[in-house]
């Protein structure tokens, strides 16, 4: 009997997951006799029992016409001169024009409406009373349903965020102290942090760590934010996995120091810090899918399974994409699934490239460096050395893992990534690993206890030092991007990125541990070279 040859080491999330993102993609882009000619292909093409990854496909392509009737019959349509209520959730602009704002706890004539409203004011004078987050408002307007349209980012960006709703004043509004229970709760706590940080950091530095914290850029200075972007460095403002992984080392050192070894009552805590972190900041995709993530981490290590990265992360795609199809559309959820695809397939490999770089290093500083450190009373120097090289080795790995995962994301929307970003994230990452759990502690301690807020005061200096570091980088043309985002532009047309990215991941499913198939003879040779040094 013929034996079969497996090629790839599979998963079962990461196939449904796969699926369900084509139908999704298919049912939003193409018409019915496409999807039905895919459907029968892969009907072709999966045998025996992979056949029933098909129901995958299925629901993919019927959610999305179904959540557009959902859609259209769950929200009121446009009413002149209503009476509205809600709760300012967050400021989006504010200039000499106006301002603009999303309110929560919506009502209408009395009515709860579901999801936010986007509150646009030509005329900001017209509000008695400041307008900050937590506070209630009244007013007379229009409101009027935003139409979903799948293929325009404007409709995708409002609905992803539960946004379904646009107002326009035409009276006076009235501010006040917020009564709307829960909607309140997450902006009244956000203000009080909002009103510390200002208390005691300068107004741009106040602004970064708010963002830091909330993923919320209003207050952000329009420089600040063109130095972040050119250094490749935006991502520390977009609450995700590398902010709950901040706070899950943090939470895993408090653990340590009180001595709690239980670990089912360590992941509780942990899973219940993280959902009122959530509700916070505000359930967005990758917040979703940050929290979904460290749930299947833990109940993996709490049950003494083996965890698995890719599966994880597809289990948790799963799980979002069937809450709302639309997420797939979603340039944070991608950027955020591509950085931990990125983390989960090459972590390992280019790990093992740096170690074997790192020993040849190591070993012109320190000839005898590998007996000095089997030794037991091994240098101080040889141990501070290794130490360094550690912190420094796995941030650059993460750094060049994630952005292999978005490479072909950022060519698509931004041009490319920035050559300042391998080098800024050495630096900055390490450093908002440390700043973002202590603003957040201090924070909390400073609502509960106001005198506390000044624990925030020694932010200040850190948060300019970082700032003045970004500047660096994003002063140079070439470091900031610009000329790789003028070759992207020149090279690939209009269509051509979506080719490129299918191209560009089927080439890191070959490069990475999935395929275990055959191998260019240079892959061996770095698997050989790696297993010398090991053995070493």
């Amino acid at each position: 009997m013929r034996k079969k040859i497996k090629i790839f080491n599979g998963r079962f999330y990461a196939a449904a997951a796969l699926l369900l993102s084509a139908g999704i993609f298919l049912a939003v882009y193409a018409n019915a006799f496409l999807i039905a000619a895919a459907g029968f292909f892969l009907f072709l093409v999966l045998g025996g029992r992979r056949k029933l990854f098909l129901i995958f496909f299925i629901i993919g392509a019927a959610y999305v016409p179904i959540a557009l009737g959902v859609y259209e019959s769950k929200h009121n349509e446009t009413r002149p001169n209503a009476s509205i209520e809600g709760v300012i959730d967050s400021l989006i602009s504010e200039n000499a024009s106006g301002v603009s704002f999303y309110i929560n706890g919506l009502k209408v004539d009395g009515e709860r409406y579901n999801g936010r409203a986007r509150v646009v004011m030509s005329d900001k004078t017209i509000a008695d009373g400041a307008l900050e987050q937590g506070l209630a408002v009244r007013f007379t307007g229009e409101i009027s349903k935003y139409n979903l349209y799948p293929k325009v980012n404007f409709s995708m960006h409002a609905y992803n965020r539960g946004c379904y709703y646009g107002v326009k004043p035409v009276s006076d509004v009235s501010v006040s102290k917020s009564d709307f229970g829960g909607a309140a709760v997450a902006a009244a706590f956000r203000r009080s942090v909002y009103s510390g940080l200002n208390a005691y950091l300068s107004a741009e530095n106040a602004g970064v760590a708010y963002a830091l914290m909330f993923g919320d850029r209003t207050d952000i200075t329009d420089d600040v934010a063109s130095a972040y972007k050119n250094a490749g460095l935006m991502h520390v403002f977009a609450v995700s996995g590398l902010h709950f992984g901040f706070l899950f080392a943090f939470l895993a050192g408090i653990f340590r120091r009180l001595k709690l070894k239980n670990r089912t009552v360590r992941n509780i805590l942990t899973f219940l810090i993280f959902l009122a972190f959530a509700y916070v900041c505000g359930f967005s995709p990758s917040v979703m899918r940050s929290v979904i993530m460290i749930t299947v981490y833990s109940y993996a290590a709490a049950s003494g399974r083996k965890n698995d990265r890719l599966n994880s992360l597809s289990f948790a795609a799963v799980l979002i994409l069937l809450i709302n199809p639309f997420f797939l559309f979603d340039l944070g959820f991608v950027l955020s699934f591509t950085a931990v695809l990125g983390l989960a397939l090459f972590t390992r490999k280019i790990g093992g490239v740096m170690t074997v770089i790192e020993n040849g290093l190591m070993t012109k500083i320190f000839p005898d460096y590998r007996k000095e450190l089997k030794r037991a009373d091994t240098p101080r120097a040889v141990r501070t050395a290794k130490k360094l090289n550690g912190a420094i080795k796995n941030s650059l790995v993460m750094t060049f893992s994630a952005n292999v995962g978005v490479f072909p994301v950022m060519c698509a929307y931004f041009g490319g990534i920035p050559l300042a970003a391998f080098a800024a994230n050495i630096i900055v990452v390490p450093a908002v690993s440390v700043l973002f759990p202590y603003l957040l502690a201090a924070s909390v301690i400073g609502v509960l206890f106001p005198p506390l807020q000044a624990l925030l005061a020694p932010t200040d200096f850190v948060i300019g030092a970082v700032n003045a570091f970004t500047n660096l980088f994003s002063q140079n043309a070439f470091l900031a991007g610009e000329g790789l985002a003028a070759f992207v532009s020149a090279r690939f047309g209009e269509h051509a990125p979506f080719v490129f990215s299918l191209l560009y991941y089927a080439s890191l499913l070959y490069l990475s541990d999935v395929y275990i198939g055959p191998r260019l003879g240079i892959i061996r040779k770095l698997k050989a070279l790696k297993r010398n040094e090991n053995d070493e």
